[in-house]
Parts: C-alpha cells; structure tokens; sequence
C-alpha cells in the first residue's frame, strides 16, 4: 500500500479514503482485518506523533469490504471478522479494487496539537476465514 499523505490543515476534519485490493483464493470469500501502528506514546491506539515522540494526534481507522464505502472503526489489534473479498484477481484488474481503509483525524483534536509535522505506520493484516 503506498504512502498516505494528508495537506496542510486549515480547518475541519481530515480524512483520506485508500480503495486497495483484497481477493480471495479459491474456497471461501471471508476474511479478517487487524490493524495496528507504531506510535509509542500511548499503546493500543491510533496515534499520529510528532518526530520527538512527545505529542500525539489521535486518528480513527474504518475498513469496508467495498471501495466505494466509509466501513466500520477498526478496533486497536483486534480482528475484525465477516469481511467479504469480492474478487478472486489478486491484482483486482478485472473486478476492480474491492475494500477501503478510510483515515480519519479530528478537527477538534488537531486544534489542540501544537503546529508541526506528525507521522505513523499503520500495519495492515488480512487473513482468511
């Protein structure tokens, strides 16, 4: 998955939407999503942190089984269960990409950061079901 970069922020939320591909083999179409990242300051949350690691911006994930959908929140290192891969073309050229994984940072919360440049590492694993 490539690099997620948001703007300069001015006002109001940020929110990036990130269409990918998920496939099935052959046999079944479920699969779990479990989602983590690398921020330091506070374990098991989404956080974006500066580059000293002394502020943090908290940022939901929500996972759809479609591209075109805003999805459900991710819990923190939990398996989300009953997803559905629509295509069996693992590179979706035929059927298109098939899940979103949308980033959401509050307006509220990037108010009270103080200005600077903040980054994280989400790790994304799938798996059959």
């Amino acid at each position: 998955m490539p690099t997620i970069n948001f703007t300069s922020w001015s006002t109001g939320d940020l929110i990036s939407d990130n269409a990918i591909c998920v496939y099935r083999d052959v046999g079944g179409n479920r699969y779990a999503v479990t989602a983590t990242d690398d921020s330091t300051i506070t374990p098991n949350g989404f956080y974006l942190e500066n580059q000293p690691r002394t502020v943090e911006i908290p940022y939901i994930v929500k996972w759809a089984s479609s591209a075109s959908q805003a999805g459900k929140t991710l819990p923190y290192g939990t398996a989300y269960n009953r997803r559905s891969a629509a295509t069996e073309d693992e590179y979706c050229a035929i059927e298109g990409l098939s899940a979103n994984m949308r980033i959401i940072v509050d307006n509220a919360d990037l108010e009270a950061a103080p200005a600077g440049a903040y980054r994280s590492e989400i790790n994304i694993v799938i798996e059959p079901r």
